[in-house]
């Protein structure tokens, strides 16, 4: 049996999806920004995201494949640890991307967003989303949130740091459970050893030790 110091976590082992998926709903609501964790085949493990009337629009049935297309690359594009990356999607809205790691190991990434960029206007964002914008307005445009870098990078150095401590408490809780476990395997087998070395012993004594390994 492999010993815990010798495991290589994945986002599941380490994610704590109830007690995290509050803290992302509170984030949420804080930012008025969708976030998004997915693991590292861009698997989304959980999300809490805002209903924008304009993201809603750009979801209906005339362009939901443009809108995939975007939720693929935000999924799939390479990151690299201490990266922030940001995509802009069709229409000319943006999302951040960042890894979430244990130990240098990239385990999956956080998407952040849509935001707007403060320098592009609202009648651009109406312009490039085309037919789909139809029926929306200036201030629907609006209510997506519009972040400078510096409150950008505010925003993603909070949810980093957040998420770093989840990921490092459920590694030291699963770090410790496993250090007691393998103590106990280890102190059963060094008991099974010295009973097998025993020449005394029916056949029946015997075949119950070997009963009390399969148990372990």
């Amino acid at each position: 049996m492999d010993s815990i110091l010798e495991k290589r976590f994945t986002l599941g082992d380490l994610l704590d999806t109830s007690a995290l998926g509050e803290v992302l709903h509170a984030a949420t609501q804080c930012f008025d920004l969708g976030i998004v964790i997915a693991d590292e085949a861009g698997n989304e493990a959980l999300s809490s995201c805002p209903e924008h009337r304009f993201c809603i629009a750009a979801k209906s049935s005339s362009g939901p494949g443009r809108c995939a297309e975007v939720g693929n690359r935000l999924r799939r594009h390479p990151i690299e640890e201490g990266l922030v990356l940001q995509i802009k999607s069709f229409c000319g809205l943006r999302y951040a991307l960042f890894p979430l790691s244990y130990q240098l190991d990239i385990l999956g990434r956080v998407i952040v967003g849509p935001f707007r960029d403060p320098d592009t206007d609202s009648a651009s964002i109406l312009g490039m989303m085309g037919q789909q914008g139809k029926g929306l307005e200036a201030k629907d445009v609006e209510k997506i949130p519009a972040l400078s870098p510096n409150r950008l990078r505010l925003i993603i150095k909070l949810l980093a740091k957040i998420f770093d401590v989840f990921l490092f408490i459920n590694a030291k809780r699963l770090f410790t459970t496993g250090l007691h476990l393998d103590t106990i395997f280890n102190s059963r087998e060094a008991i099974f050893k010295q009973m097998e070395k025993q020449d005394q012993g029916s056949r029946e004594d015997k075949e119950e030790i070997e009963k009390l390994k399969d148990m372990f």
